[in-house]
């Protein structure tokens, strides 16, 4: 058994006469290579996932300082005509030469932080959108310089809405896409100082109606693609107070302005992309105050026309994408304080020419 174990005994090679493969050679070169490759990308994935958990934990706001911007406001307080602009009437609330600053907060929570920003940058209007509010509200009312507040898909709260009617300069509000308008209006009604409810695509219900009808200090309402429940415009249409009304691309039933002429202070009224046929122009002839009309891209022809001859302030009318035709403007040339380069008759059965000898033509 000795003699055979002596027999196959192999002799064991000294280490510096093994050649090694040469791929092998290769790979063992890029090894250094690969990890020094795999740490620079760990490092990279723990800064970015360290960054994105202190933005969650305490998000930093001196962006909002960045996106501060200032821009002058050349029109008194009130609503003035821009044209090209999406509902046709820019509403104001500055006085004239005013500095306005206006910051932005998205997918942000609102913290004390952010409010502490804010009031030190004494920011003039303010957009949250989708945000997230985190403190129990009282941060709202120490916003004093706040003069315009829009809210996009962010939750209010009874704290947070008891809180925002008391900021004292505030004078216009803006709610878009937002569930419970029911419940916000009647807070938001309360306020001394609001005197604009913007809407956007929203529902509004007789709840809400009835919200908007009590609210005396409100001078204009602006639902933009809203849909309202059954008899709501019948109510908002008997507040008083009211000096301008907009409701461009909103679902209503027309019959509904039959009231229309109880508005004594209604000074500009947008229909545009409403559902309104020429008997629902009767009521509209009937508003003494009248001083901006906006028609367009709606089924009005010259019957409906024939309703406004008798309004004694009418400035501005746009019946671009109607059925008019240039009977239109001999209807139109009845009223004699119409500023005829502020009628607008685009993509109409009225020609350029009718319409350039319509604007030069005197009274």
């Amino acid at each position: 058994m000795g003699r055979l174990f002596r027999k196959t005994k192999v002799a064991t090679p000294k280490a510096e006469n093994v050649v090694m493969n040469p791929a092998k050679q290769r790979f063992l070169r890029l090894v250094p290579v690969l990890l020094s490759v795999i740490v620079l990308f760990l490092g990279i994935v723990c800064i970015f996932l360290s960054a994105s958990f202190a933005d969650n934990v305490e998000p930093s706001y001196s962006w909002l300082e960045q996106k501060a911007s200032a821009q002058r406001l050349e029109d008194s307080y009130g609503a003035s005509f821009v044209e090209g602009s999406n509902d046709g009437v820019e509403y104001t609330s500055a006085k004239k030469g005013a500095i306005y600053c206006e910051g932005e907060l998205k997918n942000t929570t609102l913290n004390e932080t952010a409010f502490t920003y804010c009031r030190a940058l004494r920011l003039k209007r303010i957009t949250l959108d989708h945000c997230h509010v985190e403190t129990k509200g009282r941060s709202f009312s120490e916003l004093t310089t706040i003069e315009e507040l829009y809210v996009i898909s962010t939750p209010l709260t009874g704290n947070g809405l008891s809180e925002i009617v008391k900021m004292p300069s505030l004078k216009a509000v803006s709610l878009s896409s937002i569930d419970n308008v029911e419940s916000i209006i009647p807070m938001l009604s309360k306020s001394k100082s609001i005197e604009l409810l913007i809407l956007y695509d929203v529902k509004i219900n007789n709840e809400a109606a009835k919200s908007i009808l009590k609210w005396s200090q409100l001078k204009g309402l602006r639902a933009i693609s809203c849909q309202f429940a059954s008899h709501t415009v019948h109510t908002i249409v008997k507040a008083s107070n009211l000096e301008s009304i907009q409701l461009p691309e909103s679902k209503f039933n027309p019959s509904e302005l039959a009231d229309l002429s109880m508005l004594r202070s209604l000074r500009v009224l947008n229909l545009m992309k409403t559902p309104i046929q020429d008997k629902d122009l009767s009521a509209v002839g009937r508003l003494p105050h009248l001083e901006k009309l906006y028609l367009q891209s709606t089924a009005i022809s010259d019957e409906g026309i024939a309703h406004l001859i008798d309004l004694p302030n009418l400035q501005l009318i746009s019946m671009n994408h109607t059925k008019v035709t240039k009977r239109a403007l001999d209807l139109l040339g009845k009223i004699p304080d119409l500023n005829r380069q502020f009628v607008y008759a685009d993509n109409t059965a009225i020609s350029e020419a009718d319409l350039e000898q319509f604007r030069r033509a005197k009274p």
